[in-house]
C-alpha cells in the first residue's frame, strides 16, 4: 500500500517538473547525480558480496592477500587521482607574494606607529638621543669603572684580597660591617640601638665633611684661598704656642721643621715668576687646573714675602700720606666745583658760551639759513639774465632782499627756533602769477631742448606695454585636442562650449580683458596686480602639515617672533630650531630598547592617571 502511495507521489511530481521547462537543467542535473550515486552504491555492494563469497570458498594465503591489497591500493589511487591545477603565471605569482610580504612587514612595523606620530609632531628633535652611550668624550664614574674592574697586576691583586678579607670593609648594598654586625650581636638590644645611632651620626659627619672639603676644592677665588692660608698659619702658630706649653722639644722640632720648609722655600725661589720651574710650569698651567693653581700660589706667597718688612716700617707713613693726599685732592676738587657752581648762578640763565649743544644748534641754523638766501639769489639773478620780466614785480623783490638786513646781524631768539605765524604772508599779484606761468614754459622748453637725443617719452611707452602684457589675464591651456568630444558648425555658441568645459573637465572659462585704469592716462603706469608672480609661487596652497584648520595657521603665521613683542623666554621658545645636532656626535637609528622604554613610560604614566 505504502510502495502504491509513494509510486503516486512520484508519478505527480514527474507531471508537475514536465508541465514546467524552467527547471530542466536542474532536474537532468539531479538525476545524473542519482544514477551515479545508485552505481557507486550497486558497485561497492557487488564488491563486498564478491569478496565475502571468495573469502567463504577457500582460504587465502600471504602472497595472496598482499596481492589483493596492492590491486586494491591501485584501484584506489585511480579512483582518488584527481587533475593537477595549472600553474600560475609568474606577474600573478609575485604580486601574491608582494601583497603577503606588504602584510607580514606592516605588521612588524605597527609598534612603532605611535614613536613616529611622536616625532613627526615635535616641536624640536635633539640628536644623539642617548647623549651617554654616543658621546666619544665622555669619562666614566668611579661607579662606572668599579662595576666593570678587575684586578690584574700583583698590587691591585694584594689590594683586592685585602678589601675582601678585611671584617671592616663594607660591601655594596650593606649598611654596616661584618665586625659592626658582630658586636652589635654580642650586646643587648638598648645598647644596640644606642650604637646604631651613633655611627649613623658619625658616617653622617663624615659624609658632610667631605661634601665641604669637595665643594672648596673648586672654588677658583684668589680671595678665599687667601683667607684660607692667613687661617691656617694662625692655626699653626696658635699650635706651637700649646706646644711650647704642654711639650717643649715637640715645639722646638715642629721649629725646625717649619725652618726647613721656609729654607727650602727661599733656596729653590719657587715664589720668584723668573725661575726655570716656573717658566716650564707655565707651559702646562693653561690645561692642568692643579699645576695653575700650585703657580698662583707660589707666586702669592713671594708677594706676601716681599710686602713683609715694607708693610712694617712704612705701614703708619704709607697711611698719613694717602691721607693727607686723599684730603688736598677733595679739597681741590670742591673748590672746582663751587667756582663752577658761582659762574653758573651769576649769569643767571643759560648763555651760548656756556652751552655747547645750544651754541651748535645756533650755528646750523645760521648756516641753513644762509644757503637758502644764496640760492634764493642766484635764482633770481639767472632768470633776470634769461630776459624774463615779471612787470617789474621780480626787479622790486630783489632789490628788497638785497636791501635787507644779513641774517647774521639779526638777533638770534633761544626760543623758539621754528615760527609758525602764517597770517603776514602777502596775497600774489595777478600778474607775477602770469609771469611764473610763463617762467613754467621756459623750463619746459630747457627741458626738451637738454633731452631731444633721448626717446623719454617712447621708453616710457614701451615699459607701460610690458607692464600690460604681464598683467593681462592669461588662459589655461586646454588638457585636451580642440575639438575632441565637441560638436562643431553653425549654431554653436562659445559660451556654451565654454559652459560645457567647465562642467566636464572642471576648467575656469577664459576671462576677459577688463578696461585697465591708466587706458586714458599716457604718462602714468598703475599697476593692478596687487602680488607678484614671485611671491604666489611662495603662498601655500594648502594647509601644511601638522595643522589642519586653516585659522590655526594663519594665527601661527600672524605671531611675531621679535624680541620687541615677546618676553625674552617667549622669544627663545618661538625661535628654536626644529632639529638640534651635535657636531662629531653619530646619530644612530632608533633600535627597539628605545621602544621598550617608551612603552613603559607610558604604562607607568597609565598606570599613575
Amino acid at each position: 500500500m505504502a510502495s502504491a502511495e509513494d509510486e503516486r507521489v512520484n508519478f505527480d511530481e514527474l507531471l508537475v517538473s514536465i508541465k514546467s521547462t524552467r527547471n530542466v537543467n536542474e532536474i537532468k542535473e539531479k538525476l545524473d547525480r542519482e544514477q551515479k550515486r545508485a552505481a557507486t552504491g550497486q558497485e561497492r555492494r557487488h564488491g563486498k558480496t564478491k569478496k565475502a563469497v571468495q573469502q567463504k570458498r577457500r582460504p587465502v594465503t600471504e602472497a595472496e592477500a598482499e596481492l589483493e591489497a596492492a590491486l586494491e591500493a591501485q584501484e584506489s589511487e585511480r579512483r582518488n587521482k584527481k587533475v593537477l591545477e595549472a600553474p600560475l603565471h609568474r606577474q600573478a605569482r609575485n604580486r601574491i607574494e608582494s601583497r603577503l610580504a606588504y602584510r607580514q612587514t606592516k605588521e612588524e612595523l605597527r609598534p612603532w606607529d605611535s614613536i613616529v606620530e611622536g616625532l613627526r609632531v615635535a616641536e624640536q628633535l635633539q640628536f644623539p638621543h642617548d647623549e651617554r652611550r654616543d658621546d666619544p668624550l665622555r669619562t666614566l664614574t668611579a661607579e662606572e669603572r668599579a662595576k666593570t674592574f678587575t684586578p690584574r697586576t700583583e698590587l691591585e691583586l694584594r689590594m683586592a684580597e685585602v678589601l675582601n678579607g678585611s671584617k671592616h670593609a663594607i660591601r655594596d648594598g650593606e649598611q654596616y660591617s661584618r665586625a659592626e654586625r658582630e658586636l652589635l650581636k654580642a650586646m643587648d638590644v638598648t645598647e644596640a640601638q644606642r650604637k646604631c645611632a651613633e655611627l649613623r651620626r658619625m658616617r653622617a659627619l663624615m659624609s658632610f665633611q667631605a661634601s665641604k672639603l669637595k665643594r672648596q676644592s673648586k672654588i677658583k677665588s684668589k680671595q678665599f684661598h687667601r683667607i684660607r692660608k692667613r687661617q691656617q698659619r694662625r692655626e699653626l702658630v696658635k699650635e706651637v704656642e700649646q706646644l711650647l706649653v704642654k711639650d717643649p722639644e715637640q715645639a722646638d722640632e715642629k721649629l725646625k721643621e717649619l725652618e726647613k720648609d721656609r729654607a727650602y722655600e727661599r733656596a729653590t725661589l719657587k715664589h720668584r715668576g723668573t725661575n726655570k720651574w716656573t717658566k716650564q710650569v707655565r707651559k702646562f698651567a693653561a690645561r692642568d687646573p692643579q699645576l695653575r693653581h700650585k703657580l698662583e700660589d707660589q707666586l702669592r706667597l713671594g708677594r706676601e714675602l716681599k710686602r713683609k718688612n715694607e708693610a712694617v716700617a712704612l705701614g703708619d707713613a704709607a697711611n698719613d700720606d694717602d691721607e693727607s693726599d686723599k684730603n688736598s685732592e677733595a679739597a681741590n676738587f670742591g673748590e672746582e666745583e663751587e667756582k663752577k657752581h658761582l659762574v653758573a648762578t651769576e649769569s643767571g640763565n643759560l648763555d651760548a658760551a656756556l652751552n655747547p649743544f645750544y651754541r651748535s644748534a645756533l650755528e646750523n641754523i645760521r648756516r641753513e639759513r644762509k644757503t637758502v638766501s644764496k640760492q634764493a639769489r642766484a635764482k633770481a639773478a639767472k632768470l633776470v639774465e634769461h630776459g624774463v620780466n615779471f612787470g617789474g614785480q621780480l626787479a622790486s623783490v630783489v632789490a628788497e632782499v638785497a636791501k635787507g638786513p644779513e641774517l647774521d646781524e639779526t638777533e638770534d631768539e633761544p626760543t623758539p627756533f621754528l615760527d609758525l605765524n602764517v597770517r603776514p604772508i602777502l596775497q600774489v599779484p595777478q600778474e607775477l602769477a602770469d609771469g611764473a606761468d610763463s617762467d613754467s614754459d621756459v623750463q619746459h622748453a630747457f627741458q626738451a631742448e637738454a633731452y631731444a637725443d633721448d626717446d623719454v617719452l617712447g621708453e616710457f611707452q614701451r615699459r607701460k606695454e610690458r607692464v600690460e602684457t604681464q598683467e593681462k589675464p592669461k588662459a589655461k591651456q586646454s588638457k585636451y585636442l580642440r575639438g575632441w568630444g565637441a560638436w562643431t558648425g553653425p549654431g554653436i555658441s562659445e559660451e556654451a562650449e565654454q559652459r560645457r568645459e567647465l562642467k566636464v573637465f572642471g576648467q575656469q572659462p577664459v576671462l576677459k580683458a577688463r578696461r585697465r585704469k591708466d587706458a586714458n592716462r599716457p604718462g602714468v603706469i598703475i599697476r593692478e596686480q596687487r602680488v607678484s608672480e614671485g611671491i604666489q609661487r611662495l603662498q601655500p596652497r594648502d594647509v601644511p602639515f601638522p595643522f589642519t584648520r586653516i585659522q590655526d595657521y594663519e594665527a601661527y603665521v600672524r605671531q611675531p617672533l621679535g624680541r620687541d613683542w615677546n618676553t625674552p623666554i617667549a622669544h627663545q621658545q618661538l625661535t628654536k630650531p626644529s632639529i638640534v645636532t651635535k657636531d662629531g656626535r653619530i646619530i644612530r637609528p632608533l633600535n627597539k630598547e628605545v621602544k621598550k622604554h617608551k612603552k613603559m613610560i607610558a604604562d607607568i604614566i597609565g598606570e599613575n592617571i
